[in-house]
């Protein structure tokens, strides 16, 4: 357990603010530190779930190469994400979904020290759904516990678009708050929800009665913010990796009939207390530097 604790403070290390990657001059540099991570993540979780007979060394190089893989296609997913900002286009959203969240499969697969495509999972707001290919095919649906309750905290202040979670693949709420253009609130993620401003839809719909230019900029601000959010859930899942280093200890713990029966229809995300130590009203850390990277134009 000791060891667990200790990768996960590295982790946050990575993540700080005075880390460079957090500064990404190029595509190149971000996609090396989605390679990277992705490689560490899978390479340390495989030592954690190894067997005591297996090698240090080789088990860790599998695991890396693995999340390495699944790292590179969590950053593709991230640039059609990019794609879809700088064109005001939401056909890409779909497609990056799908490719980031193969990425994401791919580093739990090797965080679990399980094959690489043994287990490939879709998220789509509180829901999951795991694809299991070893072996017997077959599908399994669980409930995300923080997303389930983080949808509900949302559901209960703002208005549900069912339009606009479709077409993002993103659970999507508005603030029904009158516009300000003063209000520098403009949306905001947690836990696989995002909240769009009011400002947002009326972009949307062209009523706030701009010329023809300043429709345009605020079609463009919209893909960003929008953008900028889906990122922010992508950053999330892919943290799902990270719950693979507690698989033993929770191995212990089914052994009680009702944690069991919690594990056979809800996934716990441990993950959202790493994800949430960051303050988000913080511009300057890497979990908003990367989202501004991957939507705006540069």
């Amino acid at each position: 357990m000791k060891k667990i604790i200790l990768v996960f403070i590295l982790i946050i290390n990575l993540l700080t603010p005075t880390h460079t990657a957090a500064q990404y001059g190029s595509k190149l540099e971000a996609g090396f530190s989605n390679v990277a991570l992705g490689g560490l993540v899978g390479g340390v979780g495989a030592v954690i779930n190894k067997k005591k007979s297996a090698k240090f060394g080789k088990t860790f190089w599998k695991g890396f190469y693995k999340g390495a893989i699944g790292g590179y296609l969590i950053y593709e997913g991230k640039n059609l994400i990019h794609k879809g900002s700088i064109n005001t286009n939401s056909n890409y959203y779909w497609p990056a979904k799908l490719v980031h969240a193969t990425g994401s499969s791919i580093i739990e697969n090797a965080a679990a020290n399980r094959g690489m495509l043994a287990q490939i999972h879709l998220t789509f707001g509180f829901n999951r759904i795991d694809c299991y290919t070893k072996k017997k095919f077959k599908l399994r649906y669980r409930i995300l516990s923080s997303s389930l309750l983080s949808g509900i905290s949302y559901a209960l202040k703002y208005h549900f678009d069912i339009k606009e979670t479709f077409k993002t693949g993103v659970f999507i709420f508005y603030d029904n708050k009158d516009f300000n253009i003063n209000n520098r609130f403009h949306g905001m993620e947690l836990s696989n929800n995002v909240v769009l401003s009011k400002a947002m839809k009326l972009f949307q719909s062209n009523n706030l009665h701009y010329s023809p230019s300043q429709n345009r900029f605020g079609s463009l601000f919209r893909f960003h913010v929008i953008g900028h959010e889906i990122i922010h859930t992508y950053q999330y899942e892919s943290t799902f990796a990270l719950n693979m280093f507690l698989n033993k200890p929770l191995k212990k713990l089914n052994k009680i009939k009702v944690v069991n029966w919690y594990q056979k229809y809800f996934y716990t995300e441990y993950n959202a207390v790493l994800f949430r130590f960051y303050n988000t009203k913080n511009r300057n850390n890497f979990i908003e530097k990367e989202a501004d990277f991957y939507s705006i134009n540069r």
